[in-house]
């Protein structure tokens, strides 16, 4: 039956009777019903109709094992962004300002110096300001951050 409704629905017209399996003592199954009570017979566990699982042991994972990895990419961020304002400022961190910044978490640490990299000065603007900018910048964002 399956067979001439793939047929039909395909339009094959020259019956293809030598391509169908040739499956003789077999009842058609209706496949939906048989899988229904496949399932039905799966789970028929305990009495609120679910099956019984096995008892699993679960072995608790410290937080700092799953945050070490994240940890490992902020940190590379941050010393991107710091090499990334350095250059576009021309000159070099100044330390107290360094230490200032390093003090911060590394998640501050990340924001200041996203917000300082993300800005954009004047077309006209010098180096010497776009410095002075960038490093003022900073020195705000991360006094908001302590």
């Amino acid at each position: 039956a399956a067979w001439a409704a793939m047929r039909e629905a395909f339009g094959d017209t020259d019956g293809g009777d030598d391509l169908a399996p040739a499956v003789t003592g077999v009842e058609e199954v209706d496949e939906e019903a048989a899988a229904l009570d496949a399932v039905r017979d799966a789970f028929d566990g305990d009495a609120a109709g679910h099956a019984s699982l096995p008892e699993v042991a679960v072995k608790p994972v410290k937080a700092s094992a799953i945050a070490g990895d994240g940890d490992d990419w902020l940190q590379s961020q941050v010393d991107r962004l710091v090499g990334e304002v350095q250059r576009t400022a021309g000159e070099p961190f100044a330390r107290p300002l360094l230490v200032a910044l390093w003090r911060l978490s590394l998640e501050d640490q990340n924001d200041v110096l996203l917000g300082a990299a993300g800005t954009e000065g004047g077309v006209l603007e010098t180096k010497a300001e776009r410095a002075k900018r960038l490093w003022v910048l900073i020195d705000e964002d991360e006094e908001e951050a302590e």
